[in-house]
């Protein structure tokens, strides 16, 4: 009897923590909670979930941008693109508010303010989730010398 009671109690924690959680937010569900996820993994250094957050193209620009600076640096540099975005991403930890000011099936818009700044974010919906384009600032801009 005793076996059964302490296979029960285990039984039911194991229920009781898969139910947990199937009911958390996933940290991508919306354009907000995506910003969120990705300001909070650069306070907390998380390189993955940082990385994670980004859309396709901007870890594929990241990384082809890494791979240039490496050919020129040589053995000197040894980031990869998880790291740059963590050393570069100091600006988006000071945000105090977040809005989505445009949004429709694939892309979103974020207007973000804090200590005397206002920006822009722009999100894209990819496989499900909500994730960070920075593209446009990636990409150089051919009106440019």
């Amino acid at each position: 009897m005793r076996r059964f009671e302490v296979t029960a109690r285990y039984l039911i924690s194991g229920c009781l923590a898969l139910f947990a959680q199937s009911c958390k937010p996933d940290k991508w569900a919306t354009p907000e909670r995506s910003y969120d996820t990705f300001v909070t993994a650069l306070k907390k250094s998380d390189q993955a979930i940082a990385w994670e957050g980004l859309s396709k193209a901007s870890r594929a620009a990241i990384e082809k941008d890494v791979s240039a600076a490496k050919a020129v640096a040589g053995d000197i540099l040894k980031a990869d693109g998880a790291a740059w975005v963590m050393s570069s991403g100091k600006r988006a930890t000071g945000a105090e508010q977040v809005r989505v000011v445009e949004r429709d099936a694939s892309h979103a818009i974020l207007e973000v303010k804090g200590k005397g700044v206002t920006f822009r974010e722009q999100l894209v919906f990819e496989d499900g989730q909500w994730k960070l384009d920075l593209t446009s600032r990636l990409t150089p801009d051919p009106k440019q010398p």
